[in-house]
């Protein structure tokens, strides 16, 4: 499968591996996709990789932006990016549905900064998503839908190239564009002990 603009990975239960191809600065994409894979194992030689399945999706009201993805029980979730101060925005859809889907409004976040990563904790307790002004945790105790009313920790982190993040046992790990990678330490990212 080509690939346009490769945005976010994501893990399941089943270790799975969901590719996000959401990227759309110019918002001009009428469809963006996801692929799913099967977590590759490093000591083959073959060297190929194949998409399992893949889902192409339209946003409801237009192109948008969208650099954050993560994958939870029988849904993939998307979150917009966000540009001229307006609010991020999660929309959700069905991985046991048709290939070709109208992603579905689910949340409204606070956070009013370009979001360009997200994860959920394997234990399904948090949520993070990275943004141009920092690292926010939601804690959600296994039901994504809290979302919309959880109030987030955040640590103001200014950094223009923050790219990714994921949850270690001993806090968030996020990664940037310029290679730098940052440990956030503090007791709310420390979901998985």
């Amino acid at each position: 499968a080509k690939i346009d603009d490769w945005e976010d990975i994501a893990i399941d239960d089943e270790r799975h591996i969901y590719i996000a191809d959401t990227g759309d600065n110019d918002a001009k994409r009428k469809r963006v996709a996801v692929y799913r894979i099967d977590e590759p194992d490093p000591a083959s030689s073959a060297g190929v990789v194949r998409t399992t399945q893949k889902w192409q999706l339209r946003w409801p009201n237009g192109p948008v932006d969208s650099e954050g993805l993560f994958v939870h029980g029988t849904n993939g979730y998307l979150i917009t990016k966000v540009k001229k101060d307006r609010r991020a925005e999660v929309y959700r859809f069905q991985l046991s549905a048709a290939e070709s889907q109208m992603l579905e409004p689910f949340a409204r976040l606070t956070i009013d900064s370009p979001v360009t990563g997200a994860c959920i904790s394997a234990n399904g307790a948090a949520i993070a998503i990275v943004a141009g002004t920092g690292a926010f945790v939601y804690r959600i105790d296994g039901d994504p839908g809290k979302l919309a009313q959880a109030r987030p920790y955040f640590t103001r982190f200014k950094h223009d190239s923050m790219e990714a993040c994921t949850f270690v046992a001993d806090g968030l790990l996020t990664t940037a564009e310029s290679k730098e990678i940052y440990l956030f330490t503090d007791e709310p990212f420390r979901v998985l002990r």
